[in-house]
């Protein structure tokens, strides 16, 4: 997982793309700056996907497993009862001889 100074150098050498370009002129500069800001943010937009679909596919597979451990527990529930079912049945059959 990446740390904060990670996602912040990817998003600065995002911004650096346009901003280390020439310009000459305030509205150049200006205009580098608008197109840095929103190529930065949709890089964070990508990445905010990917985090996303990584959290999606965590929960899908912890979700799986919760869904399997059930099964397994109700499937020994029934069998523990039915065994006890059987075992009662056979002491009171033990009772009547």
């Amino acid at each position: 997982m990446p740390t904060q100074q990670e996602y912040q150098d990817i998003l600065y050498a995002e911004s650096q793309t346009i901003m280390s370009m020439p310009a000459d002129t305030k509205t150049d500069i200006n205009k580098h700056a608008a197109e840095a800001r929103r190529r930065v943010t949709a890089k964070r937009n990508e990445l905010t996907k990917g985090i996303t679909t990584a959290w999606k596919d965590g929960f899908k597979k912890i979700k799986d497993e919760n869904d399997q451990m059930q099964k397994d527990l109700l499937a020994a529930h029934k069998m523990v009862d039915q065994m006890i079912f059987e075992q009662t049945g056979d002491l009171i059959e033990g009772l009547q001889k």
